[in-house]
């Protein structure tokens, strides 16, 4: 079997499944189910936040934990976790970029907050699963 008819086998990724990933992570992210959020991330998790700070995937996944007791004594209230713009660029059949606009309100100890980021994600086919490997986002006005 040559090598072009093998990898012509190899299917690529659909915009409708990544689409569908990123909304599972974010319903994950919104109700603060970290071990949902755990299983989406790749092992080697990069994330950059706003502040330009890189975070491991441990500390990261520790910072959620922390977030989702808030969550869950009502200490932390998401009122809307929403993504808009969302653009999809299929690199390969292993490796996704994908691109929009995350608009999150509540209340964080009873003080309203309204954020509204612009991020990019890289999704990589790990384990047969399309798991999120760098995120990086920056506050918008």
């Amino acid at each position: 079997m040559s090598l072009f008819l093998i990898l012509s086998c190899i299917k690529q990724p659909d915009q409708q499944l990544i689409a569908q990933r990123i909304q599972e992570f974010d319903t994950a992210y919104k109700t603060g189910d970290v071990e949902k959020l755990d299983e989406m991330i790749s092992f080697d998790y990069l994330h950059t936040n706003p502040s330009g700070n890189i975070v491991t995937r441990e500390n990261w996944l520790n910072w959620n934990i922390s977030r989702a007791r808030a969550i869950e004594s009502g200490e932390l209230v998401i009122s809307a976790y929403e993504t808009s713009e969302l653009n999809i660029r299929i690199k390969n059949q292993y490796t996704v970029v994908a691109s929009g606009v995350n608009y999150a309100s509540g209340t964080d100890k009873g003080e309203p907050f309204e954020t509204k980021v612009r991020f990019t994600h890289v999704w990589v086919l790990e384990d047969g699963l399309w798991k999120r490997a760098v995120f990086h986002d920056s506050y918008l006005d």
